[in-house]
């Protein structure tokens, strides 16, 4: 998909929510997308670090992307070149893709890895290289930014997709957490303090609190004693996607109403803590 601006995007993502109520659409903030570039890598490009001499790259870029060397001056079908160690395609070249942030020069200072703001003027954020561009420009850690009502054959989109309903069980601590929609996945826990309040982590209570995806550990562990501190029950959840690669969630309480929740959730948002949103936990 190409030729559309952010704003296209945002209506489009509207009108598939409404023919599918079960999952939740949306953009990937920056920081998914680069997460989901690099693939576990921490090199400038997910299948290496090598330099760049433009078209002359040993041929590895031209392995997986699409860019002003390799495409005719022009975009091609997708997935047509290697996909990165995740088996996704098409991460680097062939369109820029939108995101849902607002851009800032340094997105690293963004504790939660989203920086969103319903502003429609304000610039937002393009990952990936185009196939008109250099391959500078197609490393994982490049970025631009255009105006939200901007349309190029340049620049398209890819989604996310967030079933709306999850179950949940939880199980004794230093075990395995599996939430599943449609598939499984595991994940780590640590329970909490019996003793922290408000809002006890106990299994099949309806609702829970849950902060944004964090790629740093050290800030999750940060958040949780913070948490404790002001006396509310949290603990962490990690996602292993990759050796040595994980997104970090915390957890804030169950409630027996989704009215309770947003209320801890206002309370919370009070009390600086951010990107916090209400989770559905189905019963067994």
């Amino acid at each position: 998909m190409e030729n559309v601006s952010w704003v296209d995007v945002q209506n489009f993502i509207k009108k598939l929510s409404q023919m599918d109520s079960s999952s939740k659409y949306r953009l990937p903030t920056e920081a998914e997308w680069e997460f989901v570039c690099r693939s576990g890598s921490s090199q400038a490009f997910s299948n290496g670090d090598f330099i760049i001499f433009e078209c002359q790259t040993d041929n590895k870029l031209d392995e997986i992307a699409w860019y002003h060397c390799n495409s005719q001056g022009q975009t091609h079908p997708v997935a047509k070149k290697t996909p990165n160690p995740w088996g996704v395609y098409d991460m680097y070249g062939n369109v820029s893709e939108w995101c849902q942030d607002v851009y800032v020069t340094n997105y690293a200072q963004i504790l939660y890895g989203e920086m969103e703001d319903l502003d429609l003027i304000a610039d937002r954020v393009s990952r990936n290289c185009s196939y008109d561009d250099t391959a500078v420009s197609c490393r994982s850690a490049a970025r631009m930014n255009f105006k939200p009502n901007i349309r190029s054959n340049a620049i398209g989109f890819r989604l996310v997709r967030e079933p709306l309903y999850y179950k949940i069980e939880m199980p004794p601590s230093g075990e395995k957490l599996i939430i599943s929609d449609k598939t499984e996945k595991e994940l780590e826990t640590v329970q909490p303090e019996e003793s922290a309040q408000p809002g006890n982590l106990e299994r099949n209570v309806g609702f829970t609190l849950q902060v944004a995806a964090m790629k740093n550990g050290k800030n999750a562990d940060k958040l949780v004693a913070q948490l404790k501190e002001k006396g509310y029950a949290a603990n962490i959840l990690s996602i292993e996607m990759a050796e040595k690669s994980a997104w970090f969630f915390v957890r804030i309480g169950t409630f027996e109403s989704i009215e309770e929740a947003k209320k801890m959730q206002m309370d919370l948002t009070e009390d600086s803590i951010k990107s916090i949103i209400v989770k559905n936990i189905d019963p067994d």
